[in-house]
């Protein structure tokens, strides 16, 4: 259950930013990736301490929710999208269904 809920918003809400740094070009999307591309360089017991301190914080200690949110949106996650993004050819975006 917690795998399934996991995997389901990490690929709604990582597609969400990984689409804008693939497909959008605006002012800072490289700053932007490479301050995600940064967060790669903290070990992962850094995450692991602010993560506790924010789910003891918000009182979800001890349940399914607590386990879940955070490891929904995850660096990894949108680095591994982005490309994904930018091999879907770009005429698939702009076709119009015709009726």
């Amino acid at each position: 259950l917690i795998a399934l809920f996991t995997v389901f918003w990490k690929l709604a809400l990582c597609s969400l930013a990984a689409y804008p740094l693939a497909r959008m070009h605006f002012r800072g999307r490289r700053l932007v990736f490479g301050v995600i591309l940064a967060t790669l360089v903290l070990p992962s017991e850094a995450n692991f301490l602010v993560n506790f301190i924010t789910v003891t914080k918000l009182s979800l200690v001890d349940s399914y929710t607590g386990v879940i949110l955070p490891n929904v949106v995850t660096a990894v996650a949108i680095v591994l999208l982005k490309p994904a993004f930018e091999e879907v050819p770009q005429d698939l975006y702009h076709h119009q269904l015709v009726l």
